[in-house]
């Protein structure tokens, strides 16, 4: 009986690796694909995470708009009230730069009228407090003078009261033909108010602006 031996490298096929090289590409997409995906989640929440914190500072620049118009304005029956120093025609109690004490926040600029906020804008955020507190404030705490409050200082409100000025700037009316907007020498003025909300954190912040008029205090006031 004969037997035949064949030669068994002929027979097997050759393994050159090729599968393995095949799979690490494909582990190497799928890591890719999902560090991407996870950047991508990430950035989201982020962004998500950033506009929240611009609406919270945006509410509280606007709250603190609304509190200058009260403290113009009024009603306000709150101790240190200053609704009878806002007289349209009577900027003399303003000061260049802003005021201190009974007079924070109240700015007048002495070359470009509706700018005087920008000559303090960096103490929106070093100025904590009010005028008990810090004698030295320019600007003027949500409150302040009118006894508001507002939420702030826990997780997701404002990481501090926002503060403002009110600056009078000359006033030239509606256009209307029955506008009197004074004399030269008298001329009338209305009141912008400048005002800044911090997220929450202080590094988020958003800055509002609104002129307010007040052709006389309001019946009742006590001027």
């Amino acid at each position: 009986m004969k037997f035949q031996v064949r030669n068994v490298q002929n027979v097997l096929p050759k393994q050159v690796g090729s599968s393995l090289v095949v799979v690490l590409i494909m582990l190497s997409v799928i890591m890719v694909i999902g560090l991407i995906s996870t950047k991508l989640a990430l950035f989201s929440e982020q962004s998500a995470r950033n506009d929240r914190d611009r609406q919270i500072a945006f509410q509280a620049a606007e709250a603190a708009l609304l509190d200058g118009e009260l403290d113009i304005m009024g009603p306000n029956t709150a101790t240190g009230r200053r609704v009878c120093t806002f007289d349209s025609k009577q900027p003399a109690e303003f000061v260049v730069d802003c005021g201190t004490l009974t007079k924070t926040g109240m700015c007048l600029s002495s070359t470009n009228p509706g700018e005087a906020w920008q000559t303090i804008k960096a103490l929106y955020t070093s100025e904590t407090g009010n005028s008990t507190d810090n004698a030295g404030n320019k600007t003027v705490q949500l409150g302040q003078f009118t006894g508001q409050t507002l939420p702030n200082g826990s997780s997701g409100l404002t990481v501090r009261l926002p503060r403002y000025v009110i600056e009078a700037v000359p006033y030239a009316g509606t256009g209307n033909a029955t506008d009197n907007v004074g004399s030269s020498s008298s001329p009338e003025y209305a009141f912008l108010v400048t005002a800044m909300g911090f997220g929450t954190r202080v590094e988020t912040q958003v800055l509002l602006q609104a002129l307010i008029y007040k052709p006389a205090n309001k019946p009742g006031a006590g001027c």
